[in-house]
């Protein structure tokens, strides 16, 4: 068991929040990333992380289309997750929307859900649902 002096104790809560909040950032953007279908690889690619902003412009390649390989976090506008800010998971291409919810897809979709390897609409919805339960099991732990 850690000590703590009293003075230090706001401190350390601090940057227990800061740890939790930075697990949450970077495990879904890794876990989204992993779970994104991968054609050309551009897709993948143009998932960005921004804090206290809701936009960001498209990344240009070279993509990498290896299903295995790991993306690093494109972090935008910040370097480091503190508690009080809002993070954005964001993919600015015109098709994200309807490769992860099946809504407003193209004419060619015939107003369904296309996907290549069997996955459904609301894919990364699943991925949102794995990342609360690895952040709740990390609370119980503190």
């Amino acid at each position: 068991m850690k000590k703590i002096e009293i003075q230090n104790i706001g401190n350390f809560f601090n940057d227990e929040v800061d740890d939790l909040v930075k697990l949450a950032v970077l495990t879904l953007d890794s876990r989204i990333k992993q779970a994104s279908p991968v054609d050309t690889g551009r897709f993948r690619m143009n998932w960005q992380l921004t804090e206290n902003k809701n936009s960001v412009s498209e990344i240009g390649g070279p993509f990498n289309n290896s299903k295995n390989a790991i993306i690093p976090p494109a972090k935008i506008n910040y370097q480091n997750e503190k508690a009080g800010n809002i993070y954005s998971l964001i993919n600015p291409l015109p098709y994200s929307e309807a490769v992860c919810f099946g809504t407003n897809t193209p004419p060619s979709w015939k107003n369904s859900f296309k996907s290549k390897d069997n996955r459904s609409a609301g894919w990364p919805l699943k991925e949102v649902a794995a990342v609360v339960r690895i952040i709740n099991k990390a609370q119980s732990k503190n």
